[in-house]
């Protein structure tokens, strides 16, 4: 998403093993539902099951097996593959 600078400005990520991040990985409480749509800047965010979709003008960028959490005034998308995962703080 940090490749939509207008809407996203990443601030951190880490990406390695998913059983060495998994305990770094926001509560589930913090975690943006599934059915949810928002706007940040020019972007559309929709949040899926088990994926997530930015849509700006006719750009449109998947994170699949993405989830995506809100923390303070941060979002952070947790994407898994396997037996990697990766965390972006935005």
């Amino acid at each position: 998403m940090s490749a939509l600078t207008d809407c996203f400005i990443e601030s951190d990520r880490v990406s390695g093993p998913l059983a060495k991040l998994r305990p770094l990985f926001p509560p589930d409480r913090e975690r943006v539902l599934p059915g949810t749509q928002f706007a940040r800047g020019a972007c559309r965010v929709e949040v899926h099951p088990d994926s997530l979709i930015v849509v700006r003008g006719t750009d449109l960028m998947r994170v699949p097996h993405g989830k995506l959490y809100r923390s303070a005034n941060h979002l952070i998308v947790v994407s898994t593959d396997g037996a990697a995962a990766d965390i972006r703080t935005y």
